[in-house]
């Protein structure tokens, strides 16, 4: 009789992706240390993968902070807090993918990867076909009226297949098992992503996780660096940026939902950490996005 060899995509019952699945975009990105501000911390309510082409970028994603090389694909589940920043003087290019609809047994909703995980995975011998699907599928949905046509829909599964193939061969998972005082700062960090547009202070977190401001002060700063109220600070100035560079909104009605109920202060807080007032943030991403349509 003869055999018949099996597809690397068969027998992958972990990951799987719906009748739904859907791409929601595929952008193409360039980081140059010369034009394009820090990013802070932001969130989707997607998953979304970053895919390094060319240069390397310091991305920051839940409790790890990963320098990237081409080839690599960093994975984002819904509502994961990151910040994609240059690497030194290096000029970067990548992809940033977003869909819903892919899934893996035993996780939330368009969730990849668990908290034991690492969410950087290397494509390995199919990183050359998967540079080849987003480059055709980012010219298809640029040219194409609607995203959602046959062509598109057989590249994404295809796309989808060859990220859950990597998943599989990686399994890879974060060495280290949290200390007792690394609980306490991830409930913080947590607290933090999901309340930052409330008034928050050192005093109230403290009377959150019942204990003393600097006891949060020492044991944040501790594991992540920085103090609880930098830690806000970015994650409402990246929320402020994605809403910037994807919304109409005022900027006043930003400022508001990022916390700030003074628009002056979000003013002076923004351009500290960027170099640029919101109108001009705004008026960058444009330009930006005007000349990546060309």
């Amino acid at each position: 009789m003869k055999q018949t060899s099996q597809s690397p995509f068969r027998n992958r019952t972990r990951y799987h992706f719906s009748d739904q699945m859907k791409l929601h975009y595929i952008i193409k990105g360039f980081s140059n240390p010369a034009h394009i501000p820090a990013r802070r911390f932001h969130r989707h309510p997607f998953l979304e993968i970053h895919f390094a082409v060319r240069g390397k970028c310091i991305i920051h994603v839940e409790k790890e902070e990963i320098i990237t090389s081409p080839g690599q694909l960093v994975i984002f589940n819904p509502d994961d807090f990151h910040a994609e920043n240059i690497y030194g003087d290096e000029e970067a290019e990548f992809y940033s993918i977003a869909f819903s609809g892919l899934q893996c047994a035993g996780l939330p909703k368009d969730h990849l990867t668990a908290a034991e995980m690492t969410h950087a995975v290397f494509l390995d011998r199919y990183e050359p076909l998967f540079r080849t699907l987003s480059d055709a599928l980012y010219h298809e949905t640029k040219s194409s009226e609607d995203a959602g046509t046959p062509v598109v829909h057989h590249m994404t599964s295809l796309m989808a297949q060859i990220i859950f193939s990597a998943l599989e061969s990686s399994g890879s998972q974060l060495s280290d098992q949290s200390a007792p005082s690394e609980y306490v700062s991830e409930r913080i960090r947590r607290y933090l992503c999901y309340h930052f547009e409330e008034d928050i202070t050192l005093e109230k977190l403290a009377s959150v996780m019942n204990t003393s401001p600097s006891t949060i002060s020492h044991i944040f700063k501790k594991h992540l660096g920085i103090s609880p109220i930098q830690y806000l600070q970015r994650i409402r100035i990246g929320e402020a940026q994605t809403l910037l560079g994807s919304s109409d909104l005022s900027i006043q009605e930003i400022a508001l939902r990022t916390g700030y109920n003074s628009p002056d202060h979000f003013y002076l807080i923004f351009r500290k950490n960027t170099g640029m007032s919101p109108v001009q943030y705004r008026k960058l991403q444009k330009n930006i996005q005007t000349k990546n349509d060309l």
